[in-house]
């Protein structure tokens, strides 16, 4: 677990520094300067954006997830691995522009009234999608090199920097809104330059003719592997956009911005996963094709322990502090207080699954990912299609959670019936109780002015927290860690 610790560390650390900015910019900044019609305006595009990019990827970030390990050969170019990635994505990305020249006009017409905002900027959905795809290709590229950081610090930091300035030249009235989402775009573009620089640096940026021999149950397995990757991916996609998507259709792009506003919690929660999945990914893939059952066990295993416990201490946080944290944003937004603690637990969920979803998606039975996807899909778009128009925005933080419930239930069964494995101990139960009995601890403070008890609250939480994990030695890595923290202090 050495580069996997190593890397989901520092990847960690990267994310919440994104974090702390995405939460500037979009949870306080945003709601101030910005009108909830133009927020839903710009989630809305990406949304959109993030849909287009998995036809202009065609599959092959499945392709790089599962079958890298196929082609990496730093020696030989990679055996054209990247240049092969590229063209497809030409040419998926020209199929987007067709579909987008096709429903362009309905698209207008369906959102000119309820979502005038949309409306006259969606034109800005092809360049979204484009700089989407390429970020795709060169972060799956890189770590299949062993190296899940780079795309991470550059898309969750110093992107979100360059949207921290654009925002800032509003509030200085510098420019109007119409000129902040061509700044919005920049930074999207950042990652990218920066990913192309790492790779030249590291003598990796390789566009070598393809020479992998594309041939015989090879062949079979990368076609089969890049259509079901188109499923996986539109359904993965799709069910982290539609609910925004469905809200602004039944609501408004106004009530669309209020819930991707409070979606944001759920992010913070769920962040710890995103660098350990990118990496532990790729030490998946390796481990099928030497079919080393043990390093999946306990690659699992410790994937959900480990999530559990950081994800169990953000949620305790976020919603015992949820008062507090609202009274930093307009009073508007209040209505989505709810939707918070909805996300929250799916997201919760979703974590103590462990690797579920990427055990599945590189072993042999790869094509159940996209199966169990399709299904989430239509779970999902049922749920909210149910839900959104009776209980509004909380319906679709509701309609999340039942989902993603069912959801991973269905793959843990699969994974255990198929693999003969699982992800809990008993120390996954006393760390459910640990959390639930430190959120209760944490009710016995007295509510103070917000200004003075968010911090005290927080700091309380994290203390006692932690204390009690380490005491009950609830996971390895998190004690190995803490120790290190604690040997360097007493260094001092």
């Amino acid at each position: 677990m050495g580069i996997i610790a190593k890397q989901t560390l520092r990847g960690s650390v990267f994310i919440y520094m994104g974090i702390a900015l995405g939460f500037l910019t979009t949870g306080l900044l945003f709601p101030r300067f910005l009108s909830v019609g133009e927020i839903g305006a710009i989630n809305l595009i990406l949304k959109y954006a993030a849909l287009l990019s998995i036809i202009a990827n065609l599959g092959f970030t499945s392709v790089g997830a599962k079958l890298f390990p196929f082609f990496r050969d730093r020696n030989n170019g990679n055996n054209g691995y990247l240049k092969l990635n590229l063209l497809v994505s030409l040419f998926g990305f020209l199929i987007c522009c067709l579909i987008f020249v096709i429903f362009q006009d309905f698209l207008i017409e369906q959102n000119q009234k309820k979502s005038p905002i949309f409306s006259q900027y969606l034109y800005y959905i092809l360049p979204f999608t484009l700089s989407v795809t390429l970020f795709n290709i060169l972060n799956t590229y890189n770590r299949g090199l062993y190296n899940a950081v780079a795309g991470t610090f550059l898309k969750e930091l110093v992107q979100r920097i360059f949207i921290l300035i654009g925002i800032l030249l509003i509030i200085f009235n510098l420019i109007s809104f119409q000129f902040f989402i061509p700044i919005y775009y920049l930074a999207t573009l950042v990652p990218i330059i920066g990913l192309l620089w790492i790779l030249n640096q590291n003598k990796e940026l390789q566009l070598t003719p393809y020479k992998h021999k594309l041939k015989g149950q090879f062949k079979k397995e990368l076609i089969a592997v890049s259509l079901f990757g188109i499923l996986n991916n539109a359904g993965a996609t799709i069910v982290t956009a539609i609910d925004t998507i469905m809200v602004n259709e039944n609501l408004g792009e106004s009530q669309a911005g209020v819930y991707a506003t409070v979606a944001l919690f759920s992010t913070v929660i769920i962040a710890p996963s995103r660098p350990l999945i990118s990496i532990a990914t790729t030490f998946l893939a390796d481990a099928w094709k030497a079919n080393d059952m043990n390093k999946i066990k306990e690659l699992y295993a410790k994937s959900s322990i480990n999530q559990l416990l950081f994800g169990s201490l953000i949620f305790i946080g976020i919603w015992a502090n949820i008062d507090n944290i609202f009274n930093l944003i307009p009073k508007n937004f209040s209505i989505g207080k709810d939707v918070v603690f909805f996300l929250g637990l799916g997201a919760l969920i979703n974590m103590i699954m462990g690797l579920n979803s990427s055990i599945i998606a590189v072993s042999k039975l790869f094509k159940w990912q996209a199966y169990f996807i399709v299904a989430f899909t239509i779970l999902i778009i049922f749920t909210n299609y149910l839900l959104i128009p009776q209980y509004g925005i909380i319906g679709a933080g509701i309609a999340s959670l039942i989902s993603i419930t069912i959801h991973n239930l269905l793959k843990l069964i699969f994974v255990l019936v198929k693999f003969k494995m699982q992800p809990f101990t008993r120390k996954t139960v006393l760390m459910i109780v640990i959390g639930i009995v430190v959120f209760f601890i944490q009710k016995l403070i007295p509510s103070l002015i917000w200004t003075i008890d968010l911090p005290i609250r927080s700091v309380l939480i994290t203390l006692v927290f932690t204390f009690v994990v380490y005491l009950f030695k609830i996971s390895e890595d998190f004690n190995r860690q803490v120790d290190k923290i604690l040997k360097f202090i007493l260094k001092k």
